[in-house]
């Protein structure tokens, strides 16, 4: 299956002076099946090593790196001359080695002309544990996620339809229909490769949720290994509350009102560093960057795939053909951040912020808020008219918006739209509104750009 991040791995591989490329993502995203198919795709020799299922001695040794063992025992695992050119040397699990990470270095400073790539299902947790020293300035990131609406299309060979999306200010409305059918196809199956790769073969929400069933079970049996810090009953509450309570505003409380906060607030951490949730804070907004204004402690989380949710939720194909989904509009929200979140730059995560107001008698709230260079622009996810979403209009008037994005059920449009203004009888607010499907995310950036 087509990952879009491959034209990462591409330009990264073809880069002069390239440092050795560490891979994150969460479990089951497809880290080591990208860079197989990648290998494949381009006739490159693989040399993969799953350092969980086999250890290597000269990584485990605590006196030394030596580069030259390494390799010679990869050469040795593998069967084959390691040859720098046309080749990728993979450390798959790396974070199970006790001196793989920092090998890195060696790698980089001692062999450059070796294409070198790591991933781990926990190697994030381990970073920010400080059990893994990190050679700083002498290796990169690439941040995969579960696959997108577009790669989901790309899997059951929409490709005629996918072109038509390209165009998405040409779609008919029978494009329209089919798009929003397969989107709530993708609701259901999420983009977990396996689990979107049985749905494309097999066209069963039944076999889907099995697997999905079964990556739930395989994330719960991983709590052990987050931290001896941590409390194995609270990042399985954490994990249930996240699920049930998508873009609402954390609350220790609400999680449980017994346990210390500060065992919850690990908890949460160690769900954000294994890439299961994701957090998104609230910020003042006051300009740019959104991250000066923000409030780490003021927060709501979300998962990290659309699919998983529906099926800890058990949600299914009647449920969601009733449109019941539509009127608490949480899975809309997640399916907006799912892809937001690698959105405007592909293999980079980043930070999302949303704003808030819960004065008793001014409460509002924005779902998200982006930059377009050095513009704010809200973005709110409701499926009512742009003329109700009250907290839209207020941040776009006390904050002074001129662009503002709301997604939903219609169709595409951008206009011009106005609204009497809160502060000043007699007057109205004006702001250019771009009215978007909610699969057009993907396209965002793109249309924001567009004059």
């Amino acid at each position: 299956m087509k990952r879009l991040v491959e034209e990462n791995l591409k330009s990264w591989y073809k880069q002069e002076n390239r440092k050795p490329l560490v891979i994150q993502g969460a479990r089951q995203v497809g880290k080591s099946t990208l860079v197989k198919n990648f290998c494949k795709n381009e006739s490159i020799n693989l040399f993969e090593i799953n350092l969980e299922k086999r250890k290597l001695k000269s990584l485990n040794v605590v006196d030394e790196i030596d580069i030259i063992s390494i390799i010679n025992e990869i050469e040795d695992v593998c069967g084959k001359e390691l040859i720098a050119t046309n080749s990728i040397v993979f450390l798959d699990e790396i974070q199970d080695s006790k001196l793989g990470f920092q090998a890195l270095r060696y790698f980089y400073e001692e062999r450059p002309d070796l294409a070198v790539i790591a991933a781990g299902s926990l190697l994030n947790l381990y970073l920010h544990s400080n059990e893994i020293t990190v050679p700083v300035g002498r290796i990169e990131y690439l941040h995969l996620g579960p696959m997108t609406f577009t790669e989901f299309l790309m899997a059951m060979d929409e490709h005629l339809l996918l072109k038509r999306l390209n165009s998405y200010w040409q779609i008919t409305d029978t494009q329209f229909q089919k798009l929003h059918d397969l989107m709530n196809c993708y609701i259901l199956v999420g983009g977990m490769p396996e689990a979107v790769l049985n749905y494309s073969k097999n066209k069963s929400f039944l076999k889907v949720r099995k697997i999905q069933n079964d990556l739930i079970e395989s994330f719960r049996n991983d709590f052990h290994k987050y931290s001896k810090k941590n409390n194995i009953d609270s990042i399985n509450e954490v994990f249930n509350f996240t699920v049930q309570n998508l873009g609402k505003k954390v609350k220790y409380s609400e999680i449980n009102q017994t346990t210390k906060s500060a065992l919850l607030k690990n908890a949460i951490n160690s769900l954000i560093h294994a890439n299961i949730i994701h957090k998104v804070s609230h910020t003042h907004a006051s300009g740019v960057p959104l991250s000066v204004g923000s409030n780490s402690e003021i927060f709501k989380l979300y998962f990290l795939d659309i699919g998983l949710v529906s099926a800890s939720s058990d949600l299914n194909q009647e449920i969601l053909n009733k449109k019941d989904w539509l009127n608490k509009g949480d899975l809309a929200e997640q399916f907006i951040h799912q892809h937001l979140i690698y959105n405007f730059q592909v293999g980079h995560k980043s930070n999302l912020y949303y704003w808030l107001n819960d004065k008793p008698k001014s409460q509002a709230e924005i779902d998200l808020l982006i930059q377009s260079q050095r513009e704010i622009i809200p973005i709110e996810i409701k499926f009512s008219s742009s003329k109700k979403v009250k907290s839209l209009w207020h941040f776009i008037e006390i904050k002074n918006i001129e662009r503002a994005v709301h997604f939903g059920i219609h169709k595409y449009e951008i206009k011009k739209e106005s609204h009497k203004s809160f502060t000043n009888k007699g007057s109205n607010i004006k702001v250019k509104l771009y009215q978007l499907p909610l699969f057009f995310i993907e396209y965002l950036n793109a249309i924001l750009k567009e004059k």
